[in-house]
């Protein structure tokens, strides 16, 4: 499978296309074939190690070599266990902490998925977990009485 790989921080230049192994899924994990990934200012800062908190997942060098969180596809297989999804199942999710998104398929514990809601594309599913979520914020903060 292709994916973006980076080894080292800075700009989008560090990213190359890469041949990967497609990955399997573990025990309670499924894999999904990725039709949209969201870039947001995590994988930026992620990329280029900026702010300096960003390096908590490796100080020298990045952790996780493919990035990409939020994401939408396909369930291609399930591993043991998971009962929730089958394959051909279009879901959704925020892969906050295990990333891959920005390849062919990715590996992802099934508690991170959620069916994608009928009549909803999947590039727009991709982009509800972080964005979607901070527009909620904004919009129930809007909501709240303000002191004066």
């Amino acid at each position: 499978m292709k994916a973006f790989v980076h080894d080292r921080y800075g700009p989008p230049s560090v990213l190359r296309l890469e041949d990967r192994p497609k990955p399997a899924p573990g025990p309670g994990e499924v894999v999904v074939r990725v039709a949209a990934c969201a870039l947001n200012a995590s994988d930026w800062e992620l990329l280029t190690a900026r702010p300096a908190y960003s390096r908590i997942y490796g100080r020298l060098r990045p952790k996780h070599p493919v990035l990409g969180s939020d994401v939408a596809g396909t369930i291609e297989a399930a591993g043991d266990g998971v009962t929730a999804f089958r394959p051909g199942d279009r879901v959704f999710g925020d892969l906050f902490d295990h990333w891959g998104g920005f390849a062919e398929y990715v590996a992802a514990p099934a508690s991170l998925w959620v069916p994608v809601p009928a009549g909803l594309g999947l590039p727009e599913a991709a982009a509800l977990p972080q964005s979607g979520v901070i527009a909620l914020q904004a919009l129930r903060a809007d909501a709240r009485p303000r002191d004066r």
